[in-house]
């Protein structure tokens, strides 16, 4: 009460003012003193319903679905919502606590699904926004509340009306503040975004003369003001006065966590901290012991993961850590800018490294996994995502990764099996009383062809990578024809793993070959370790031995890859059977074959799966490393080896869709006296593309750059096999030089394809995926290129991401995998709990500094010098997200405003929570949005805007979209322009956000605003947002991904991708088929996903508003006659502001000032005030 009390005192100074030198008619001042009390009342209804954090507010038409019909004059009622009982579970949350309009006691509730007129009288309710034949906007009438003299006679009425303003498009107005009263010389902008994020956009297509690019400093104008501009056109002007429900020239918002009360923190000047002062932060430290590491006294800190979630044995499986996020922020410092025009990132193992840890820990092994424990396998199962301490296996204790590791990634291996026979040699045994040029020695030859991709989009320079093969098992049969005689070796009852194949007789003993280690450089440097090699953006590059001709494993140069495809080198191994070697007899014949008869899926021999590949791959990380060293090394050794870190692991089973008809059958004869290799045989593993027909996946629902890639994470129920992304197969093969039977390489023979094909038909040389960040973040949405994942069944892109986990059942987002008790383990759904835990807490204010490289010398910055310029004024704002003001009204001078924010020139640890209660948010947008138009104009906010990007060269460029084109990116440095399906980014058409058809009748709409104002109503209000960006724990449509990514799918956009996956092509066993269907490429930077529009728009989202417009009314009535005398219409702006209504302390520089003390919550300000003539109604 007290606070209506002290409005109501300032309303009337306000009036005395204006009546004073006006009018002094009795009537017109009764009218506007009860139009004010009107005004104050509403205000205090705003205050009570809205001034808390905690609510969330929309229009009525948001209620529209499931067969609610909203009569259109209750349409644009704004209704508050308390948003704390939020159930992800519901389709909608009701939680209304009132709509913001008078309306008379005895109408308690109001029945928003009839017409005003229905339930009021004329003389009952007013007009007080008109829809006159010159708008199609829709009218609004409010409820008159009578006001009664003390013999209970009725003196007057009034009425009001609260405007959400956040829903709407921001429009900006450009010119100078003195120029207000000169509209010639004022134009308009329908800008929403500003800064490099989303270059100064946007328009509309019926508002598209209108100037795009923002003002430095703009002044207060009225939408009805802006609509007499005269350099309008009549087509604008139109737009206007048709947009009154749909465009704002005043939304602004505060930087506000809806979910749990008070201001967001700061990602930015969080992860800008010095390491001693992030370490020490219990928000992102602290929590659990890095085991291994938490003694260790370059890195004291215990880890915080971003989330915690407790299965239904009660085990808590955790998240990625806050570490690892902010050193992936943070990469954007290591990006070496000596060539300014052509930044490289040095490769980099994950940190902790194994063998760092290894040497301060006696020797002991180390693994990354999801959990705080590892389990191994016991009674309970091997949980390598649960908080269950017990049985290490093999002494390798879990870390959890806190940097993230920037490597070369294996897309595809082979290995080759061919026969060739030779002469004989000095020393050699042969039979008696034959001669030597009678026979020839017959050897089996391997060759390793590998492909290895940089899925970044910057240029990367590494030293080398060693690949080991651990365990495989591939049955080969040799059928040998000699003087009338033959030989079949082929009885696998004792073939033994791929490190010691074994092709046995029973009568003759085992034929052993024994399998090396692979060294790969792809220069050939390794040896000499003379340069450092850079892979492109995107590159995929062939390796494999450059022998000349196949040489004894002995021999160091067959440990070698050089770059490209070489047929003529290769290991070579004699065969022997029971330590003899196998001979081929002038004349004789000698063919091979795979071991067919063996080769069924998820078959064994012995024990031993007979269709299996291990192999681990490592970063050399020390030029002084020397292939000699590592040819002695088996594969405990080899793990602490400390001048290589591990970067991925391998195990794949051969898939279900591999058959019998994959083997032919013998391999062409070799004969005596032909020296040439004759190929029979390939073993093929290779990441599935964005179009094969092989067990085709959506590759954005797995993840490609996964460290442990194995088959013991198949989220098929019963089935152990391939990762889904992943296609391994034996095959029949006759010509080594085939393209059937090799990578698929470029004219020079050095690049490998992939995208949407692994072949030259679709695919390409260069794809990008990931981003390395090249200055810092602006949006939360950037994070989706963090690499989070840990398994291939993570989503390629997580945060921000919304699919439903195709091994998960909807309602869920933990629950076991695998039906046998010993083989059991805890998924999780790493989109959901990821964007659970981060989006309406934190942001990211993008204040950072400008640091050499990126930037030049006249524009790099430090934190001070930034923070001088914000203290300065707007017009001195260098802050990356252009539509971020600074209030600094609450400090005394420029040095107690530094001090509160930076400690000896870095970050104060409290800057992280001190700034958002400082910074105004310029074009806030409020997702619970209904309108098509404002959606269209925030979608279209960046249309006709050039973007930088980094060739396929690594050199920057500037790409220009078409014409009426709005780019969405995945990078915010891309690799190509909008042709570049896998390198480039997406570019809508005005069509495809918003087709009108031409029509008023918005039930022919398409496009996506469309899509998403009807998935708003579906759905909303949507009450925190991570409500927004997920999906609804729902067994429905609703549970199969998030508001955004539906609306873009059932707009059509990618509706040209012509491979789509249906749930008849999966395997069986699947829990959740329907969640793993969509277009095959999605994951594409060039196929577009609901992080797209996220990493663009995130830093002015948001679920409430705090911007609100009210239109006031009074009238004064005569006490005799019952006629209305006189009449007054007003209208105010008020926007709420950080200052709590009750403060918690009188020091505004403390954290307690800031908390509210009351359920009023912040206070709302008066930033305008007008009456309305009669043409402005």
């Amino acid at each position: 009460m007290a606070f209506i009390v002290t409005l109501m005192l300032s309303l009337s100074i306000v009036l005395q003012t204006q009546m004073t030198t006006s009018t002094s008619n009795k009537h017109i001042r009764e009218s506007k003193e009860i139009a004010l009390l009107g005004l104050s009342i509403a205000i205090g209804e705003l205050q009570t319903t809205a001034g808390p954090d905690q609510r969330v507010t929309a229009r009525a038409e948001i209620l529209e679905a499931n067969g609610v019909n909203i009569d259109p004059s209750m349409a644009m009622l704004t209704g508050a919502w308390d948003s704390r009982p939020y159930d992800p579970t519901a389709a909608k949350n009701n939680t209304l606590i009132d709509w913001l309009v008078s309306y008379p006691p005895d109408m308690n509730p109001i029945d928003i699904t009839r017409s005003i007129q229905d339930q009021l009288s004329e003389k009952q309710r007013v007009v007080l926004v008109k829809n006159n034949a010159n708008s199609n906007s829709i009218s609004i009438e409010a409820g008159l509340i009578p006001i009664q003299n003390d013999q209970n006679v009725t003196t007057g009425n009034y009425g009001f009306w609260v405007s959400d303003e956040g829903v709407k498009a921001k429009l900006f107005v450009q010119g100078e503040e003195s120029a207000a009263s000169n509209e010639s010389s004022r134009t308009l902008s329908v800008n929403t975004l500003g800064g490099s994020l989303s270059p100064q956009p946007a328009i509309l297509p019926e508002l598209q003369g209108m100037q795009p690019s923002r003002t430095e400093k703009s002044s207060l104008v009225s939408y009805s003001q802006i609509q007499n501009f005269p350099s309008l056109t009549v087509t604008e002007k139109e737009a206007l006065q048709n947009g009154y429900h749909d465009f704002s020239v005043d939304s602004k918002g505060l930087a506000i966590d809806v979910k749990n009360g008070g201001f967001k923190k700061d990602l930015s000047l969080a992860f800008e901290m010095d390491d001693s002062t992030f370490n020490d932060d219990p928000n992102f430290s602290g929590l659990r012991a890095n085991r291994g590491i938490q003694d260790r006294p370059a890195e004291p800190f215990e880890y915080r993961p971003i989330f915690s979630q407790t299965d239904n044995r009660g085990y808590q499986a955790e998240g990625p850590t806050w570490h690892l996020l902010r050193n992936y922020y943070r990469l954007y410092k290591d990006v070496d800018w000596s060539n300014f025009n052509e930044p490289v990132i040095q490769a980099r193992p994950y940190s902790p490294s194994t063998q760092q840890l290894r040497e301060t820990n006696g020797g002991v092994h180390f693994v990354y996994d999801m959990s705080r424990y590892y389990s191994g396998r016991s009674a309970k199962g091997r949980d390598l995502f649960t908080d269950q301490a017990s049985n290490y296996v093999g002494g390798d204790l879990p870390i959890k990764r806190t940097a993230p590791a920037i490597t070369p990634v294996v897309t595809r291996m082979q290995y080759i099996f061919s026969l060739v026979a030779e002469p004989l040699e000095p020393g050699d045994p042969i039979p008696e009383n034959t001669n030597a040029t009678d026979y020839n020695k017959v050897s089996l030859v391997f060759d390793r062809v590998i492909a290895i991709w940089n899925p970044y989009n910057t240029p990367m320079k590494f030293l080398g990578i060693s690949s080991w093969y651990n365990q495989g098992s591939v049955p080969i049969d040799i059928h040998l024809i000699g003087n009338g005689s033959e030989l079949l070796v082929s009885d696998a009852s004792n073939f033994q793993r791929f490190a010691d194949v074994s092709i046995n007789r029973p009568e003759a003993g085992a034929v052993t070959i024994p399998q090396p280690l692979d060294t790969i450089s792809t220069t050939g440097s390794f040896l000499t370790n003379s340069t450092n090699d850079i892979l492109q953006p995107g590159e995929l590059r062939i390796l494999s031995a450059s022998d000349l001709q196949p040489n004894s494993q002995e021999n160091p140069t067959t440990r070698i890859l050089s770059e490209g495809f070489n047929s003529a080198g290769g290991i070579k191994v004699p065969l022997k059977v029971a330590g003899q070697l196998v001979y081929l007899e002038n004349g004789g014949e000698v063919q091979a074959r795979l071991g067919s008869h063996y080769l069924q899926p998820n078959s064994t021999v012995n024990g031993s799966n007979a269709s299996r590949l291990q192999a681990e791959h490592h970063l050399i990380i020390d030029d002084s490393a020397t292939v000699l060293e590592l040819q002695e090394l088996d594969d405990t050794d080899l793990r602490g080896y400390n001048k290589v870190s591990s970067i991925s692991t391998f195990e794949f089973n051969l898939e279900e869709a591999n058959s019998n008809s994959n083997f032919a059958g013998w391999s062409p004869p070799l004969s005596f006296g032909i020296t040439e290799k004759s190929a029979f045989g390939m073993l093929d593993v290779q990441l599935k593309p964005g179009a094969t027909n092989r067990g085709p996946v959506v590759v954005g629902d797995y993840s490609p750059i996964a460290p442990s890639v194995a088959a013991t994470f198949m989220h098929y129920q019963g089935y152990t096999g391939t990762p889904p992304n992943w296609h391994f197969e034996l095959k029949d093969i006759s010509d080594i030089v085939s393209e059937s039977a090799i990578i698929n390489s470029s004219t020079d023979g050095k690049q490998a394809f992939w995208g949407d094909q692994v072949t030259s038909s679709g695919g390409i040389h260069n794809a990008v995926v990931y981003e390395i960040p090249l200055t810092p973040m602006q949006s939360l949405g950037s994070l989706r290129h963090a690499p989070l994942a840990v398994i291939p069944e993570h989503p390629m892109h997580p945060f921000g991401s919304s699919r439903a986990h195709p091994a998960l059942s909807q309602n869920n987002t933990i629950e076991l995998i695998n039906s046998w008790e010993n083989n059991q383990y805890s998924l999780f759904d790493l989109s959901y709990l990821s964007n659970e835990a981060v989006w309406d807490e934190y942001f990211f204010s993008s204040i950072a500094p400008r640091e050499l490289g990126f930037y030049p010398n006249d524009e790099a910055q430090d934190l001070t010098g930034l923070f001088t310029n914000l203290y300065d004024g707007p017009e001195q704002n260098t802050i990356a997200n252009a539509g971020y003001q600074i209030n600094q009204g609450w400090f005394t001078d420029r040095s107690e405003f530094i001090a509160h924010f930076i400690t000896g020139g870095n970050a104060h640890p409290e800057a992280y929570k001190r700034i958002g209660r400082h910074i105004i948010i310029d074009g806030a947008f409020n997702v619970n949005s209904t309108s098509i138009r404002a959606w269209a104009t925030l979608l279209a906010s960046a249309r006709d805007q050039s973007i930088q990007t980094i060739g396929t060269d690594g050199t920057f460029k500037t790409e220009i979209p078409d014409s009426l084109e709005t780019i969405f990116s995945r990078a915010r440095i891309p690799n190509g322009d909008s042709s570049d399906k896998w390198s480039g980014f997406n570019a809508l058409t005005d069509a495809e956000i918003w087709d009108d058809q031409g029509t008023q009748d918005q039930s022919d709409d398409t496009g996506l605003a469309v899509e998403i104002v009807r998935q708003v109503k579906a759905r909303g209000p949507f009450l925190n947002m991570a409500d927004f960006v997920n999906r609804r724990l729902r067994n429905d449509d609703l549970g199969l991904k998030g508001a955004l990514q539906t609306a873009i799918d059932d707009s059509g956009i990618n509706n040209t991708i012509s491979n789509q996956v249906n749930s008849g092509d999966l395997p069986p066993g699947i829990n959740n088929a329907t969640a793993a269907e969509g277009p095959q490429s999605l994951g594409a930077p060039g196929v577009l996903d609901q992080g797209d529009l996220l990493t663009q728009l995130a830093p002015y989202l948001t679920v409430r508003s705090d911007t609100f417009k009210i239109r006031f009314y009074g009238e004064s009535i005569d006490t005799l006659s019952g006629e209305v005398k006189a009449s007054s219409i007003g209208e105010a702006i008020v926007q709420r502001v950080s200052e709590p209504v009750t403060p918690g302390s009188n020091d505004s520089l403390t954290d307690d000032y800031w908390i509210p003390q009351d359920q009023l919550g912040r206070r709302f300000e008066i930033v305008s005030f007008k009456w309305l003539a009669e043409d402005e109604v």
